[in-house]
């Protein structure tokens, strides 16, 4: 597979992806699931396969085989990075294996009347998937470690993971050279020159898409400090909160984020809380439609004028908090 990257862009199969993008997705995938279902799919196959088991136990493991099947079809599919990796579609002959196997042996048929050499062939392809899912496990683990590092500004030690790093670029024990061309993409403009690679798995390409990430110019990873998944921004940003809708909620990190810090910093600081109180209070009076104690829009934009001044002076001794407390009683 051709990818060319261009400025902060990849271009693969056609479609333009954030540079990075790949990578935030594999931190983030959750790949025990996967392979927890993997694994129990192993286990079924060799049941059936090696024990022995009665009618009833035969027909429940073929339908616990069709459904484990299925369910780890549409959880691999759903994977951001699925359709960037050859690798990944021998899910789709495993589903077909699957269903044939299921047509010539019917939810009654007896344990001995198994098509062995399918479910043997099934079994197989089943510990190859789980091998190569643990890999990619190792690989997400890996380079989370290395982005911590690197955020920590740790080089000495995410260099020392460069040949780690590099191990993963590989689908199997061969070696694989990375090849590299060049190619000219016109714009409205001028010509922009493209490096265009040869990718043979994804971990090549999350390899390099990773080191043209952390270039100065380009974006960086970050860990969300409310979610905790992984995010990319803009190089010098100070950003700690991503932008995603955690499940639960119905705001983004960014907002829960700020204001649980905001919470944080009022807690620890009694003029702060004296303000943040008084605040509330005269935002419900601007919010009341009639009665003697109305805000209008103007009366409150000069009241959070002179309140805020009036905090910078008791922060800086020049009045005693009592005095500060009085005067966001008027």
């Amino acid at each position: 597979m051709r990818v060319s990257f261009l400025g902060n862009q990849a271009l693969i199969n056609g479609q333009y992806i954030q540079q990075g993008q790949t990578v935030v997705d594999i931190l983030n995938y959750n790949f025990e699931s996967i392979i927890e279902k993997s694994q129990k799919l192993h286990d079924d196959c060799r049941e059936a396969l090696y024990e022995e088991i009665d009618e009833c136990r035969s027909s429940f493991l073929l339908a616990e085989i069709d459904g484990l099947i299925k369910k780890i079809n549409e959880e691999l599919k759903t994977a951001p990075f699925y359709k960037y990796d050859q690798d990944l579609i021998f899910a789709d002959t495993l589903l077909e294996t699957t269903n044939n196997f299921i047509d010539l042996a019917p939810i009654d048929t007896k344990h001995t009347d198994f098509d062995e050499d399918e479910l043997q062939y099934l079994e197989d392809e089943i510990k190859g998937s789980l091998k190569y899912k643990r890999e990619f496990s190792n690989l997400a683990e890996t380079y989370r470690e290395f982005v911590e590092l690197w955020n920590a500004e740790d080089f000495p030690n995410a260099r020392g993971m460069n040949s780690e790093l590099r191990s993963f670029t590989n689908a199997s024990n061969d070696y694989m050279a990375i090849d590299i061309m060049y190619d000219m993409v016109p714009d409205a403009y001028h010509v922009n020159i493209a490096e265009v690679y040869n990718i043979k798995t994804l971990g090549m390409y999350a390899y390099i898409d990773l080191f043209k990430t952390l270039k100065p110019e380009n974006t960086i990873i970050r860990k969300c400090k409310n979610c905790g998944k992984y995010f990319l921004v803009n190089s010098g940003r100070n950003i700690e909160y991503c932008d995603n809708i955690p499940e639960g909620e119905t705001r983004p990190c960014s907002e829960i984020g700020s204001l649980r810090a905001y919470a944080e910093k009022v807690k620890g600081d009694p003029l702060l809380t004296l303000y943040n109180r008084a605040y509330k209070t005269h935002y419900a009076r601007r919010k009341k439609t009639t009665g003697e104690k109305r805000m209008t829009p103007n009366e409150f934009a000069t009241w959070c004028d002179d309140a805020k001044l009036k905090l910078e002076k008791a922060q800086a001794g020049e009045i005693t908090m009592s005095d500060f407390a009085s005067w966001l009683k008027i």
